[in-house]
Order: C-alpha cells, then sequence, then structure tokens
C-alpha cells in the first residue's frame, strides 16, 4: 500500500515520462523486498563469496530460487544452496542500486521539507551501505538487522513523503522554517 502511495505521488495529472517514474517506483522496491526475502528464504546468503563480486553467478537458473515451497536440501545438518542463489543475491544488488536512484530523488523532490528529505537520503544510502557491509562481513546478524531496520525506516519515509504530498493540511512545520 505504501508502494502503491508514492506511485501516486510520483505520477502527475497529466500523462508523459512521470507516469512511467511512477510505476517503476511502485515495481523496483517490490521486486527489491521481495528478492531480499528470498535470499532468506532459500538460504542463499553465501552463495556468493564475502565481496561485492559474485563470480559463477548463473541466471539460467534464477526461477529455481524463487520456489519458497521447495523442499530443503539438507546434507550433513546444513541447508544446500539451491541452484540459482548466486543469481538471486546479484539481482537483489542491483535492484538496490535502483532502489536508491529512487529514494534520493525522492528526496530531492521533497527537499522544501529539510527533515523528511534529509531522512530519506540518509535511510538510502545508509541502506545501502549497511547492505555492502552484511555481504562482506557475511554472516553477520548485526549488520544485517541494520540493514533491514534502515530498509523499514526508507519505507515509512517514503510512505510520508506520498501522505503529506496528498494532505498538504496535516504537514507539519520544518522545524528548520519555523
Amino acid at each position: 500500500a505504501t508502494l502503491a502511495v508514492l506511485a501516486a505521488r510520483l505520477s502527475p495529472s497529466r500523462p508523459g515520462g512521470c507516469r512511467k517514474l511512477a510505476v517503476v517506483a511502485l515495481v523496483v522496491p517490490s521486486l527489491h523486498v521481495a528478492s531480499g526475502g528470498m535470499i532468506g528464504a532459500q538460504f542463499a546468503l553465501t552463495a556468493c563469496p564475502a565481496s561485492l563480486a559474485c563470480p559463477g553467478a548463473d541466471f539460467g537458473t534464477l526461477a529455481a530460487t524463487l520456489d519458497p515451497l521447495r523442499p530443503l536440501d539438507i546434507a550433513a545438518g546444513r541447508v544446500r544452496t539451491v541452484a540459482g542463489a548466486a543469481g538471486l543475491v546479484l539481482l537483489h544488488r542491483g535492484l538496490a542500486v535502483a532502489v536508491l536512484v529512487l529514494a534520493l530523488a525522492a528526496a530531492w523532490s521533497t527537499r522544501a521539507d529539510r527533515t523528511l528529505a534529509a531522512t530519506l537520503a540518509a535511510a538510502a544510502v545508509r541502506g545501502t551501505v549497511t547492505g555492502a557491509v552484511a555481504t562482506l562481513a557475511q554472516p553477520s546478524l548485526a549488520a544485517t538487522l541494520a540493514h533491514n531496520a534502515l530498509a523499514a525506516i526508507l519505507v515509512a519515509a517514503l510512505a510520508a513523503a506520498a501522505f503529506l504530498r496528498r494532505v498538504p493540511a496535516l504537514r507539519p512545520p520544518d522545524s528548520r522554517t519555523g
């Protein structure tokens, strides 16, 4: 629902290029969140080495990672990573870049409200950084929790940006402008 409101916020009353941006702003974060959830559901966290590169990623087997009900393959007491897991991790990383760009665009569009714009920009950048830290320090519960918390803050800030633009009478004054 939050992403739908954000899409409506970015959608102008006239058709044009901004309508396409509104659709992208709805679809890309949804795919990013879903791919992050599937990384956990498929035990794919360690499919790529603890670096930002992911050699041997095969997008041809990516579909195998999208079945949340697949039977788990357990060997020696550990869940084995499904084929295509590295592709899923790279998909999530690529979508993270797109979400970062969209969030920074939202921060720019709300720059009149400095507090909201700063929250959007900070949550987007810090969420991306903690995602990279979680990758480099894997497995790291603390880094993963920080990454997910910042993602939640970003979604809340995007919801605030969308709601406050639609209902200007409810917009609190910016603390810096009085």
